[in-house]
């Protein structure tokens, strides 16, 4: 994929640049998803391209460098305002190359080069949007000064081509994916047309009826799965403001598309009244539990002074259909609300409605 880089402006323009290039960042619904094989497989490659020790396949969020996918080295984010990759997509158009970091005085006295990561060479090719803004770079990086040769500068080139390719593919899918729950939604929630801007929110009749469907039971494929129900915390409270009904759609609203992000691109979201529900399919219990965990933890970091609640359940044998579980994720999340705000509890789907309920481990 041929694609011209967009590069930034300086003045005025250089913000309107950055809101730009975050809202086609935010179209990949790929910030702090699971790590996944073909990304992980990129970052090994391009470390043995390079013959450095480490190497990441990172995105430049608002405040934050998310790296995707990384080898050699620990840690799945770091400021930006510290990022190496953050320099990088300045210059989208080529590779760049820090042959020794003590010595560029943008980055000598660097915590990543005086700490205890030490980094001396540094080397990342942007990864652009099918629009032309860079999102981040496949980067290597060494604890030695370094320096790359022509073959292993095309290498670097070469498989960072590869990664804009599989961003490529899972915003067309996570496109398609929201396109289809979209028109499933509409079709399914005649009953509230009624209720201007809410055509897309599912009364319960509608959720059970989409939830009985034979595209979400296929799409189940007979395989464990978990369901997670998701709630905002103190929203009584905020529905006795003047403005309640407002504020707590939007809030829910923005719930909503957080959990989108957190997805995967098999994992089907559907909203029915104040409530998310995250449908994980080939997914245990451990698995539901770190995804609602991904979940908190972004609302709490993006939405100032929202929390959420959930409650996550796993199928069985014995206990498959999803209305079953969705009755028992909901009486999770009500034993959640009443340990306190910000909670998730899980279970694994019983016959028992008193079963033990853990707190994820």
């Amino acid at each position: 994929m041929s694609v011209l880089p967009v590069s930034r402006p300086v003045g005025a323009d250089a913000k309107a640049y950055e809101a730009c290039r975050l809202t086609i960042l935010e179209r990949y619904a790929i910030l702090d998803s699971e790590s996944e094989a073909a990304y992980q497989d990129l970052v090994m490659l391009a470390r043995l391209v390079t013959g450095t020790s480490a190497a990441a396949f990172s995105l430049i969020d608002k405040d934050r460098q998310w790296n995707k996918a990384f080898s050699g080295c620990d840690g799945r984010e770091l400021p930006r305002n510290i990022a190496f990759c953050n320099w990088a997509i300045q210059s989208p158009d080529v590779i760049t190359e820090i042959p020794d970091a003590r010595e560029d005085a943008r980055f000598a006295d660097n915590p990543l080069v005086v700490g205890e990561a030490g980094i001396r060479f540094y080397a990342g090719a942007p990864i652009l949007s099918r629009e032309g803004y860079p999102l981040g770079t496949l980067c290597v990086f060494d604890s030695v000064p370094w320096k790359l040769n022509l073959a292993q500068h095309e290498g670097l080139l070469a498989l960072a081509r590869q990664a804009q390719q599989l961003l490529e593919l899972r915003r067309h899918g996570h496109e398609r994916r929201v396109q289809y729950a979209e028109q499933a939604q509409a079709r399914l929630s005649s009953a509230n047309a009624g209720s201007a801007g809410n055509a897309s929110i599912l009364d319960r009749v509608a959720l059970l009826e989409r939830l009985e469907s034979v595209d979400i039971l296929e799409h189940l494929q007979q395989d464990c799965y978990s369901l997670a129900v998701i709630g905002v915390d103190g929203l009584a409270r905020i529905s006795n403001d003047d403005q309640g009904a407002q504020k707590v759609h939007a809030i829910v609203q923005a719930v909503e598309q957080l959990v989108g992000r957190c997805s995967r691109l098999d994992d089907i979201t559907l909203r029915y009244g104040d409530k998310v529900l995250l449908l994980m399919p080939k997914t245990p219990l451990a698995g539901g539990i770190r995804a609602a965990e991904r979940i908190r933890a972004a609302v709490q970091a993006r939405l100032e002074g929202v929390s959420v609640s959930s409650g996550v359940v796993s199928s069985t044998p014995s206990i498959y259909a999803p209305r079953e579980l969705l009755a028992q994720a909901e009486r999770t999340l009500n034993r959640a609300r009443q340990q306190g705000n910000n909670q998730i509890l899980s279970q694994t789907a019983s016959h028992d409605a008193r079963a033990h309920l853990q707190l994820p481990g």
